[in-house]
Parts: structure tokens; C-alpha cells; sequence
């Protein structure tokens, strides 16, 4: 019999709800409240169990699936405790394996019919490989950890640097007599050439006279950039050897540089790309390709090692900091747009000296990307590949004459800051490298866009001028033609060639170096040159110092660095002057070293 005013409790399917009590019963209600929660776990135990914590998560009682999961938990604990002593074993690894590998290929190279050796391909260039990454190994491994400290602690370092600084200006001075005299006696049977050491001479101290900062120049960096040129050139084109190193380094980056074309065929297609060679889609899809890569290698750390070792290097033979030290060379298989790539975390901290320096080195070089394009044209390649690597110092040694260091960089070796990669992971900075690429695409195609345009309507309005009054073919390239014709002169070409030479230059600072090369072919074919001259204006011409240029690289470092906008837009046009006249110094001394029937082979 139920009490009178007694209420059932209701009670849901899976769960009890507590009873509110009023009155003087709340330690009844307590109780009542904590026995109810409990009949609620117990009613739960048996079934999964749902948290809502930002979300909705959910959690097995499975042996298997909790096994599994603790399994995994104390792998990753193991790992990140062990993390050093699994590197070590994977590197073991990776040695042993490179051995066995090693081993194979001797192995198959002994069975061959033919032990020719092609150093720049097959198993010259493997054999190549290998011993570079032996010396990797061995570097990282024995000499930086222990030999190299037992050598700084053990030899009186202060004793050899003062040595150094008391022999270095006797061993400059010995160097240039021997070119002196080796000069001398190899222009015995033409003097004429001669005369372009004299516009070598001319073209510094043109630098010197318009230098921003004259009492800030560093005379060691000008004069060793100007022998390492030399050597260069001694090399490459007095050499034979020489001149087929060079030529492999070309052709691998060139090879290395068009893997980008069959993404972009796949893309755009074929005839676009490979046939038409329509600049937006094969040129600029090198781009995405270098971002991508450069990108990867920045999070994994090996671009910054690239940096500081090549940096370190020409620092310590030029006096230059690490990040125009890098864009010079990389300037040269790369190309300007992509150069800049490799040190995008630091351009921020460059200064306007850096930035003149960078951007004349990325004028006065071409890309390994077009050396087959301008071959193609009936230009020797040889003579545009030698001309290219012979302006990287005279870019460096040249930028800091007109723009001398004034302030202290933070590129320096001794003091560069080590920057860290933001990725997630390879997967992320692959997508952030070829994202980056996206958007220097874009602003090269609207700025050459528009600075060819601004020189078409120029080169219109001259000419409607000069018809006005009755003077014909009125434009850029024709006042050039005559400005250069002294210049041209003192870079040893002979006197009744050197307003075609002339002519070619101005075509090539005022429209681009391409169609220079194009009217170079049809004149070789046409009217001919001497073997020395098409070589001096072959060398002349090797450069990207065009208007269009300017625009692609402002694009590009301003992409790459907002920050820096100004200070990029600053130092442009001097850099642009800079680098017409480095590519006057590497055909001076092409034209003193290249005798009269061209390459000795």
C-alpha cells in the first residue's frame, strides 16, 4: 500500500537522476545524490565510454586495441629517448650500404669491354660521388670533432696569421708579375691584345670614380676577384681540360634544371613547352621546381651547411660576406630568380650593399637553364658557359667597388645567425616551397610585361621623332650602338668591327641579350667575324642585365622579402650598371687571353 503523496521516481533508459530534496533534508540529499552517481557508473561499465572534449573522442575497452596502443606509446617514448644512438646506427647503415653499392659498381665497371672513364657521366661521375661523400663522412666523422680542434689547440695559430698577414701582400705582387710576364710573352705575336688589359684598367677605375662609399673600398676583394677571373679564364680557355670541366658543370645543372619541364608539359602540354619554349611556361617552371626543392632542404638543414661552407670559402679568399659569396655562385647554374632561393631566410637581414652585390651578380650571369637555348641560336657554348663562370667573381669583386660595405652585416661567417625551417614536416615544406614559387611567377610575368612595353613605346616615340626630322632608325639600340663604340674598342676588338659589336651590346641592354644572340647567328652567317672577336662579343653579351631583368629580379626579392622593398628598389639601377660593365671586364679579359684564331686545343 502505497503512503499517501508518495511520486514514483522516473528513470531513464541508461541513467539515474537525482532527486531534489528541499528543506531540512540535505545530508539525506547528499547521501541520496552519491548513491544515484554510483548506479550510473555501474550502469556504464559495460558500455563504451563518449568524452566531449573539444570534440567528440572515443575509447575502446578492446585488450587488443589498449596493447596496441600502449605498444606504440612506449616505441615513441623509446625512440625520442634513444634518438641520438639511432642516428648513429642509421648512418652505420647508410655507410655500409653505401660500400656494398660502392663495391657493386667497381665490380661491373671491371667487366666492361670498354675502361674508357666519362667523368661527366655513368661511372666517372658516380666515382665521383662516392669520394665526395667519403670525404663527407670522413670530415664529419674524425677531422671537425677531433683533429681539427687538437690542430687549434696544439699549433700557435697567432704565429701562422701573423705570418700570413706579413706574406699575403708579397705573394699578390709575385702573382700578378708571372701574369704580367706571362701576358707579355704570350701577346708577342699580336700586341693589339693588349689593349684589353687597358680596358680593364679603364672599367675599375670607372667603378672607382662612381663608387657610393670611395674611402670604403676593400682593395683586396677588387684585385683578388679580378685574379681569380684570370685563373679562370687561364683555365678555361688556354686549357682544354679546364674548359670540359666547366662544360660538364653546365650541362649537369642544365640537365638538373629541366627535370621542371616534363611537370610543365604535363600541365600546359608539350608544344608550349618544349617546342614554342614560351617563357611564362618553360623558364619560369623552373621556379616551382628550385622553390620546391630548396624549400625541403632548408627543413632538413642542408641548405644552411651549403651556405656556410661556399660562403666560408670565398669569404676567406675575397673578404665578402656568406650570402652574396652563395648568390654569386649559385647565380650561375641557377639563374637570378632562382639563386635567391637558397637564402630567402636571410635576406631580411642583408644591407644595401649586400643587396647591390646580390642583385649585380644576378644581372651579370645567365642560367644554366638557357646555356642550350643560346647554343641553339649558333653561339659557341663553350664560350657562353667560360663566360659565366668567369663573372661570378668579377660580380662580387666589381658590386663592392661601386657599393662598398658602410655598416656591419649580419652575414657574416663569424656572426650569421643559423636560421630553423617552420615546417611541419617534408611533405609541408614542399607544398610551402612550391606555393612561394606561385607567387615570384606572378610578378615576373607583370613586370616584364610591363618593362618590355615601356622600351617598345620609347623605342616608338625616338623613332617618330627622329622621322620628324628625316632621320632613320632612330631608337635605343641606335644610340647605344654609338655610345659603346669606344667601349667596345677597349676590349680589343678590332676597329672595323666595332660598331657591329657595338650595335649587338646595345641591343642587349636595351631589348634583351636573347635577341642579341639571334642577330650575333644571322651576322656570323651573313658578314662573319674573327674567331677573337665572336668571342669578345659573345662574352660581352652574357648577361641578364636587360630592362626586363630589373623588373624580374625587383619581383622576385620583393616576393621574397616585403621588408626589404625599399632598399631592393634603391640599389637596383645602380646594380643593372654594375653589371654592363662586369660583363665589359669578363670580355677584356677574354679579348687579352683569347688569341686570334679562338680556343687552342
Amino acid at each position: 500500500m502505497l503512503n499517501e503523496g508518495f511520486v514514483p521516481e522516473r528513470r531513464e533508459e541508461h541513467s539515474v537522476s537525482p532527486r531534489k530534496l528541499n528543506g531540512d533534508k540535505s545530508e539525506e540529499s547528499g547521501v541520496v545524490e552519491l548513491q544515484l552517481d554510483n548506479v550510473n557508473n555501474r550502469l556504464k561499465q559495460n558500455e563504451s565510454v563518449y568524452e566531449e572534449d573539444d570534440g567528440l573522442t572515443y575509447r575502446s575497452e578492446n585488450i587488443f586495441a589498449t596493447g596496441l596502443e600502449a605498444f606504440w606509446n612506449n616505441f615513441h617514448a623509446c625512440v625520442s629517448k634513444h634518438r641520438r644512438r639511432l642516428k648513429r646506427l642509421a648512418a652505420t647503415i647508410g655507410v655500409v650500404l653505401l660500400l656494398v653499392y660502392g663495391g657493386a659498381v667497381i665490380w661491373q665497371f671491371q667487366l666492361r669491354e670498354n675502361p674508357n672513364i666519362d667523368w661527366c657521366h655513368g661511372y666517372g661521375l658516380s666515382f665521383i660521388i662516392f669520394s665526395l661523400l667519403a670525404w663527407a663522412v670522413v670530415y664529419y666523422n674524425i677531422f671537425k670533432p677531433y683533429l681539427f680542434p687538437w690542430i687549434t689547440k696544439n699549433c700557435q695559430s697567432k704565429i701562422w696569421a701573423n705570418v700570413w698577414r706579413k706574406s699575403r701582400v708579397p705573394t699578390a705582387c709575385g702573382v700578378v708579375i708571372l701574369l704580367a710576364a706571362f701576358l707579355i710573352w704570350d701577346t708577342a705575336s699580336n700586341r693589339r691584345r693588349l689593349i684589353s688589359i687597358g680596358g680593364l684598367i679603364v672599367f675599375i677605375a670607372f667603378g672607382f670614380l662612381f663608387s657610393k662609399h670611395p674611402t670604403r673600398v676593400k682593395w683586396r676583394t677588387v684585385f683578388v676577384g679580378l685574379l681569380i677571373q684570370f685563373i679562370i679564364g687561364i683555365l678555361a680557355i688556354r686549357w682544354q681540360v679546364g674548359r670540359q670541366i666547366f662544360r660538364c658543370a653546365g650541362n649537369l645543372a642544365e640537365k638538373f634544371l629541366e627535370y621542371a619541364y616534363v611537370g610543365a608539359s604535363l600541365v600546359y602540354g608539350d608544344r608550349i613547352v618544349r617546342q614554342d619554349a614560351v617563357f611564362a611556361f618553360q623558364a619560369l617552371s623552373a621556379i616551382f621546381y628550385v622553390s620546391m626543392i630548396v624549400q625541403v632542404l632548408f627543413y632538413l638543414g642542408w641548405m644552411q651547411v651549403i651556405c656556410l661552407k661556399l660562403g666560408w670559402l670565398i669569404q676567406a679568399t675575397m673578404g665578402t660576406t656568406v650570402m652574396e659569396s652563395v648568390n654569386a655562385v649559385s647565380s650561375v647554374f641557377l639563374g637570378m630568380s632562382e639563386a635567391p632561393l637558397m637564402y630567402k631566410p636571410y635576406i631580411k637581414d642583408l644591407t644595401k650593399s649586400e643587396l647591390h652585390a646580390v642583385m649585380a651578380g644576378g644581372f651579370s650571369t645567365i642560367a644554366g637553364t638557357v646555356f642550350a637555348a643560346y647554343a641553339s641560336l649558333g653561339v659557341d657554348p663553350t664560350h657562353i658557359i667560360t663566360a659565366s663562370i668567369m663573372t661570378a667573381p668579377a660580380a662580387l669583386c666589381y658590386a663592392k667597388l661601386v657599393y662598398p660595405e658602410n655598416t656591419h652585416s649580419k652575414t657574416d661567417s663569424k656572426n650569421i645567425q643559423i636560421y630553423k625551417s617552420e615546417d611541419k614536416g617534408i611533405l609541408d615544406a614542399a607544398i610551402q616551397g612550391a606555393t612561394l614559387g606561385m607567387s615570384m611567377v606572378l610578378a615576373i610575368i607583370a613586370t616584364v610585361i610591363a618593362c618590355v612595353s615601356i622600351v617598345a613605346f620609347f623605342n616608338d616615340l625616338l623613332a617618330w621623332l627622329g622621322m620628324l626630322v628625316n632621320i632613320q632608325d632612330f631608337t635605343l639600340e641606335t644610340i647605344c650602338s654609338y655610345l659603346f663604340f669606344p667601349i667596345v674598342w677597349l676590349m680589343g676588338v678590332e676597329p672595323s668591327e666595332c660598331l657591329i659589336v657595338a650595335r649587338l651590346i646595345g641591343i642587349k641592354v636595351t631589348v634583351n641579350e636573347f635577341v642579341a644572340y639571334i642577330e650575333l647567328g644571322e651576322l656570323k652567317k651573313t658578314i662573319g667575324f674573327s674567331p677573337r672577336t665572336e668571342a669578345i662579343a659573345t662574352y660581352a653579351l652574357c648577361s641578364f642585365a636587360n630592362p626586363g631583368s630589373i623588373g624580374v629580379l625587383i619581383s622576385t626579392l620583393t616576393t621574397l622579402c616585403p621588408e626589404q622593398r625599399f632598399n631592393i628598389i634603391e640599389v637596383s639601377f645602380r646594380a643593372f650598371l654594375s653589371a654592363v660593365v662586369i660583363s665589359f671586364l669578363t670580355a677584356c679579359i677574354a679579348g687579352a687571353l683569347m688569341p686570334e684564331e679562338g680556343f687552342i686545343d
